[in-house]
């Protein structure tokens, strides 16, 4: 699961006494848990890319290669895909009854075999997968919001702090109960929101800016005598299930790189996603880039209730977003929040998916 930060710009007239009202309000479309009227869900890919026709391939390959049998750990807690709780014998007998049913599937697949496939295994316990009148797709109907960013969200949170302030208009401005997921370290004259002319924007760019400015020093420093790397995008594109080289492989190799030891030993940058793609640049454009997203967050909400963000969050912090489309977004996002009147309110929301 994710948090991200959603900034919720309002209509001048809130007060702190009506501003989670209005919010709510304003996040209702995108509730995970908001039913929709039934529609078809449609299957993405074709058949032959179904999870379930994936997954007895799978099972034949380790069949006749004798492998893929996971640790027997039959008391361990939960489920794990890197134990199992059956025994070795009862692994490779559910291994030999897939390897037989895929033998048995047509070659091409089509979608009405899919189907009937998915239902005769799991028509008693899941929601029907059915077939399109012309049998070129396969659907379920489904009541689940489309539209859907977040299963909750609370003022503040994670981002608590988010935005400086002007010391004269303590009284205007938002201070939401800290909770265990609180920043440990909120400074003073920060604040979770707040009339936009209450708000000391300039200040959070300049923030952003000195502290991108002391990390990339910081890179410097850390990656010094260690010779160049390349970033994770060089060997994640050469994965490929013909040539051998899978994930695995590519994160070792990876990883192994000098310099990408050298950062990953270091508290500072051991969490980043790509550390050498993100330092890649010259140091007065990373700076001016921290500066563009200091003000926005991972989303922007608009007063007439348009969700602006360069792509989809997802799980574990996984969104769909790319360099190209974050920096488009804290273009139109800071330009939107310049042009805002001063009583305007922006608002940092701490979202879960």
């Amino acid at each position: 699961m994710s948090h991200f930060s959603v900034v919720v710009c309002l209509d001048g007239g809130v007060t702190r006494a009506t501003v989670e009202a209005q919010l709510e309000q304003v996040m209702a479309p995108w509730d995970e848990g908001k039913e929709v009227e039934p529609y078809r869900s449609y299957e993405k890919g074709g058949p032959a890319e179904h999870w379930l026709y994936g997954s007895l391939k799978c099972a034949a390959e380790h069949y006749a290669a004798g492998t893929g049998i996971l640790p027997y750990k039959p008391d361990e807690f939960g489920w794990s895909s890197a134990s199992s709780k059956n025994t070795p014998d009862e692994q490779r007998a559910e291994q030999k009854a897939d390897a037989e049913l895929f033998a048995s599937l047509p070659n091409p697949i089509t979608w009405a075999d899919i189907v009937k496939l998915y239902n005769e295994r799991y028509g008693d316990e899941e929601e029907a997968l059915l077939l399109s009148e012309d049998g070129s797709r396969a659907y379920t109907m489904s009541t689940y919001n489309p539209e859907s960013k977040w299963d909750y969200w609370r003022i503040g949170g994670r981002w608590g702090g988010y935005f400086p302030y002007r010391n004269e208009c303590a009284a205007l401005v938002i201070k939401t109960e800290r909770g265990w997921d609180s920043p440990d370290d909120i400074m003073p004259l920060h604040c979770d929101g707040g009339p936009k002319s209450a708000l000391n924007l300039k200040a959070m760019r300049e923030e952003k800016a000195a502290e991108a400015r002391k990390l990339y020093a910081e890179y410097r420093e850390t990656a010094a005598g260690t010779p160049d790397a390349l970033p994770w995008s060089a060997f994640r594109d050469n994965i490929s299930e013909g040539t051998g080289y899978d994930i695995e492989q590519a994160r070792t190799e990876y990883h192994s790189q000098p310099r990408v030891l050298a950062l990953r030993s270091s508290e500072t940058f051991k969490w980043h996603d790509d550390v050498i793609r993100e330092f890649s640049v010259p140091e007065k454009l990373y700076v001016k880039r921290e500066r563009a997203r200091a003000v926005p967050g991972y989303a922007t909400i608009t007063t007439d209730g348009r969700w602006m963000a360069p792509g989809k969050m997802g799980w574990f912090g996984m969104g769909s977003d790319d360099e190209s489309s974050r920096i488009g977004y804290w273009e139109a996002a800071n330009a939107y929040i310049e042009a805002l009147p001063d009583d305007a309110w922006l608002v940092a929301l701490d979202c879960h998916i």
